[in-house]
């Protein structure tokens, strides 16, 4: 599972920005890559041009990287980028994007398909796999890197129709069981591995004794 930044999230961060005042944007010369982006009113460094791409602007801060921002959102004038935010508002404000994005991936927590309609909630999660109880009764197990966390609410990288495909009757105490039994195989599997260690250790250090 990772966290997603979105595009949504940057076009209501920008909306809160104060309005960029009213200077002539330059004509003869087009915002790219590696120009340095500045405070509207005070003139301070706020980040750096990362670059364009699908009519945003990506802003790169001290702290984040390829921000992307709305092209209406900065003003070239006179050779920088005017952006309504200063850099320690920009961070905080991706900063808490990113927790939001984080916290949405979480037991209990509603869960959207790919098309934005909720399609259940998260049920059980582990280090592989998170489960999903669909709005039917069913579930569906997918893999971890299938859920992308965001601030409006993680996304199951499927449509409905196709998790609902997939969805299986299960009780929740069948789920709860079904983890528990994971849960167990994965540390017999630990122990496992850990005597094979010490085995092939003690292996070596025995050869190790009778040589000279």
């Amino acid at each position: 599972m990772k966290s997603i930044f979105t595009a949504v999230a940057a076009v209501a961060i920008a909306a809160a920005a104060p309005s960029t005042p009213a200077f002539a944007q330059d004509a003869a010369v087009a915002i790219a890559p590696g120009m340095t982006v500045v405070h509207d009113k005070t003139g301070d460094e706020v980040g750096t041009v990362a670059k364009l791409a699908d009519g945003m602007v990506f802003i790169s801060t001290d702290q984040h990287k390829d921000i992307p921002m709305p092209a209406n959102a900065v003003l070239l004038h006179e050779g920088k980028v005017l952006f309504g935010m200063t850099k320690a508002d920009l961070n905080a404000a991706v900063a808490a994007d990113k927790a939001k994005a984080a916290a949405s991936v979480a037991l209990g927590k509603e869960v959207k398909d790919v098309n934005g309609a909720v399609v259940g909630k998260f049920e059980a999660m582990n280090d592989e796999t998170i489960t999903i109880r669909l709005t039917s009764g069913k579930v569906v197990r997918v893999p971890v890197d299938a859920v992308q966390g965001a601030s409006t609410g993680a996304i199951a990288l499927y449509n409905a129709a196709d998790l609902e495909a997939l969805g299986v009757e299960l009780t929740p105490e069948q789920v709860a069981e079904a983890e528990a039994a994971r849960a167990a195989e994965g540390e017999d599997a630990d122990e496992t591995e850990e005597k094979a260690a010490d085995a092939s250790e003690g292996e070596a250090a025995a050869g190790e004794g009778g040589t000279l």
